[in-house]
C-alpha cells in the first residue's frame, strides 16, 4: 500500500509526522480508560502538536477552500471547557441557573463570597480541557501532513485494532485473573483489549471496519489483480478478524454496531465497484471474499448471541439512567453544570432510582450527559459536528467522480472515515465512547482524513503525496 511520497515533498513534514505518530500511538495505547497519568503527559504532546501544526499551516501555501474549516474541530473541543473555567464575579455566578441553592448553602456555612466559574467541578473540567489538546493536536497536525502520511496514521490505527482484538481473545482464554487487564475497574473475564470497557472495544473495532473496507476498495481500484496483491489479502483478513472479534466482546451494543458496520462497508465496496473501479477479476475477488466474511460473521455473531446467557447489568438500567440524567439537568435550564460534573449532579437527584446496583460514572448516553454538563452550547456543537459529517458523506456519495487529487484517488478511505464517524456517533447514544482518549483521538484523525490537506501541494506531485 502506497504510504510514501517524494523525499523532497515529504521532508518539510517529516518531523511533524513523527511527532504526530508518537502522540497518536501513545493515545491509542494509554487512552482506553480515563484519567491516567500518561493522559496528562500526553496533553503536553498535544499542545506541542497544535503549535507545530499551526506554524506549518501559517508558513505554507494553503487551500482557501479548507482554511476556514481546519480550526472548527479544535475550537469545538476547547471552547466549551475554556468558557466554563473563566472566573465570574460572585453576583453573576449566583444568577446562573442551579447555583442559587449552592450559594445559599455556602453562605449558611460561613463561606465568604468569591469568584466562581460556570462549572461546578473546575478540576474535572480542567482535566477534560487538557485531554482535549491531544485530539485537537492530532487533527491539526494531520491536516498539515500529506495524504500518504495520513494514510500511514490510519494504518497505525488498524494495527492497534488488530492487536487490541488479539489481546481481548487472550483475556477470554486466561479468564478473570488474566494479567492482560490494564484497568482496575473493568469487565473481568470478558474481552476488553487495551480498553477498560468491553463496549468500547466492540465499538472501536466496529468503527474500523468501514475504514479498512475503504482502503481495500481503493486498493482494488488501483491494483485490479487482487489475487496477486498481498495488501488485498491482508486487508481482507483484517476485516474478517476484526468482525469476528467484535462478537468475542459479548457486547449487545457491539453486535448492533457490527451489523450496521457490515452493511455500511458492503455498500461502500459495492459503490466503489459500480463506479468504475477494477476489472472482472477484482469484482470476483470482492464477491468471494465478501461471501466468506459474511458467512463467518453471521455464524459467529449468532453463536455469540446464543452463548451470552448473562446480560450486562446496565442493559436494563440505561433508560433509567437517561431519564435520571435529564431530571438532574433540569435545574441548570440549558446552561449545564460543567464538563465532568455528571456524578456530582446525578447524586443530587436523591431518589431511590438514582442508586442502582452497577457502578455508574456516566449516563451511558453521551448526548444527554452533554446536555447535563454543557447545556445548549454543547448541544449546538454536537449537532454541528453531526451535520458536517453527514454533509461530507453526502458529497462523496453524490459527486464521487468529480473530485481531484486525494479526493479522487482515495475516495474509498474518505467514505469509510465518514461512515466510521457516524458509527461512533451512533454508539454515543448508548454509551460514552468519546469520553475515552483512544476513540476521541481516532475520531479526530478520521475528521482530518475527511478534510484532507489544508496545505497546498504542487499539481505535479498530487498523485504521489495527496
Amino acid at each position: 500500500m502506497h504510504f510514501g511520497g517524494s523525499a523532497r515533498t515529504q521532508a518539510p513534514t517529516r518531523g511533524l509526522f513523527w511527532l504526530t505518530a508518537v502522540t497518536f500511538v501513545l493515545a491509542l495505547i494509554a487512552g482506553g480508560g480515563q484519567g491516567s497519568l500518561i493522559e496528562h503527559l500526553l496533553a503536553l504532546l498535544g499542545l506541542a502538536l497544535m503549535l507545530a501544526a499551526a506554524l506549518r499551516i501559517s508558513t505554507s501555501p494553503i487551500r482557501i477552500d479548507r482554511a476556514g474549516w481546519v480550526w472548527l474541530l479544535p475550537t469545538g473541543l476547547l471552547l466549551l471547557p475554556l468558557l466554563q473555567l473563566v472566573p465570574l464575579p460572585h453576583a453573576l455566578w449566583t444568577v446562573l441557573p442551579g447555583r442559587s441553592t449552592l450559594a445559599a448553602g455556602l453562605a449558611s456555612a460561613g463561606v465568604a463570597p468569591g469568584t466562581g466559574a460556570w462549572t461546578l467541578a473546575p478540576l474535572a473540567t480542567e482535566q477534560i480541557l487538557w485531554s482535549a489538546l491531544v485530539p485537537a493536536g492530532v487533527f491539526l497536525a494531520a491536516t498539515a501532513l500529506h495524504g500518504a502520511q495520513r494514510r500511514a496514521l490510519v494504518g497505525i490505527a488498524l494495527v492497534f485494532a488488530a492487536i487490541s482484538a488479539l489481546i481481548g481473545l487472550c483475556q477470554i482464554v486466561e479468564g478473570p485473573e488474566s494479567g492482560l487487564y490494564l484497568y482496575r475497574v473493568t469487565n473481568e473475564g470478558e474481552a476488553v483489549g487495551l480498553f477498560a470497557n468491553r463496549n468500547h472495544l466492540a465499538g472501536f473495532l466496529a468503527a474500523t471496519l468501514p475504514v479498512a473496507a475503504g482502503l481495500l476498495a481503493d486498493r482494488l481500484r488501483h491494483h485490479p489483480h487482487g489475487m496477486r496483491d498481498l495488501w488485498v489479502w491482508l486487508l481482507t483478513g483484517l476485516i474478517v478478524f476484526l468482525s469476528v472479534s467484535v462478537t468475542a466482546t459479548h457486547s449487545r451494543a457491539g453486535f448492533g454496531l457490527l451489523m450496521v458496520s457490515v452493511i455500511a462497508s458492503a455498500v461502500l465496496m459495492l459503490r466503489a465497484r459500480a463506479q468504475g473501479g477494477g476489472t472482472p477479476g477484482a469484482r470476483n475477488w470482492l464477491q468471494v471474499t465478501g461471501l466468506i466474511a459474511g458467512v463467518l460473521i453471521v455464524q459467529l455473531t449468532l453463536y455469540g448471541l446464543m452463548a451470552r446467557l448473562e446480560a450486562d447489568p446496565l442493559d436494563n438500567e440505561r433508560w433509567t439512567l437517561t431519564t435520571n440524567t435529564l431530571q438532574a439537568a433540569e435545574p441548570a435550564r440549558g446552561f449545564g453544570f460543567g464538563l465532568g460534573t455528571f456524578r456530582h449532579a446525578y447524586d443530587e437527584i436523591g431518589d431511590a432510582s438514582a442508586d442502582i446496583e452497577p457502578y455508574v460514572n456516566h449516563a451511558h448516553n453521551d448526548y444527554v450527559e452533554l446536555w447535563l454538563e454543557g447545556g445548549v452550547l454543547a448541544a449546538v456543537l454536537a449537532t454541528a459536528a453531526l451535520v458536517l459529517i453527514a454533509a461530507q458523506l453526502r458529497k462523496f456519495l453524490r459527486n464521487a467522480g468529480s473530485h481531484q487529487g486525494d479526493d479522487r484517488h482515495h475516495r474509498g478511505l474518505k467514505l469509510g472515515a465518514a461512515l466510521s464517524l457516524l458509527l461512533i456517533a451512533l454508539h454515543s447514544a448508548v454509551d460514552y465512547p468519546l469520553r475515552t482518549l483512544t476513540i476521541d483521538t481516532y475520531a479526530a484523525l478520521l475528521a482530518a482524513v475527511l478534510l484532507g490537506s489544508v496545505c497546498r501541494i504542487p499539481r505535479s506531485e498530487q498523485n504521489q503525496v495527496a
